[in-house]
């Protein structure tokens, strides 16, 4: 049983969902972080519920686990002023009839982001450019003969992430 954890423990389940796996984890306390929507009344939830009330969203009947597919996971702000955008956050299911948190409040989501920069473009003399759209860190895209700022060039994928490994989140309600 997940006694060890408090109700409302989040975490990493390195093993895979499948439907043999979310039964034994269900019949251990856990329910996997997938957005579902649970019964208020549910008996065997009401420890959850408690604990997370409609922070993730819900109707006038149901509650729903978190949805950790695919997110990375921040700590709330907490005045701390880490989060500059901390008040703009916002509901992680809009969709549903109660949309679950906003602002600096545990459930609450962010779109991708990437922080305001410059790029610099080092002249090697005349009407030669050398232009490093990556940075040191990351190899980019070298422009040459560029004869003017204004021209562009673009490199990289479709977003903006740190080196990461693939997990489950799974939630504690016993």
């Amino acid at each position: 049983m997940s006694s060890l954890y408090p109700v409302g423990c989040v975490l990493p389940y390195a093993g895979a969902l499948t439907p043999t796996s979310e039964a034994a984890l269900i019949a251990q306390g856990f329910l996997p972080c997938d957005g579902r929507a649970l019964g208020n009344t549910d008996p065997q939830y009401q420890g959850l519920l408690k604990v997370i009330g409609t922070s993730y969203g819900g109707t006038k009947t149901t509650f729903c686990v978190p949805d950790y597919r695919g997110i990375f996971h921040r700590g709330t702000d907490g005045g701390a002023g880490v989060d500059p955008n901390a008040a703009t956050r916002t509901a992680p299911q809009p969709s549903l009839a109660i949309p679950g948190n906003t602002g600096d409040a545990v459930g609450s989501m962010q779109p991708f982001g990437l922080q305001a920069h410059t790029h610099t473009y080092a002249s090697a003399g005349g009407d030669y450019h050398i232009i490093n759209y990556g940075g040191a860190e990351t190899p980019g895209v070298y422009g040459e003969n560029q004869t003017d700022a204004s021209q562009t060039g673009s490199s990289g994928g479709a977003e903006t992430r740190p080196r990461n490994a693939a997990i489950n989140y799974v939630i504690s309600y016993l």
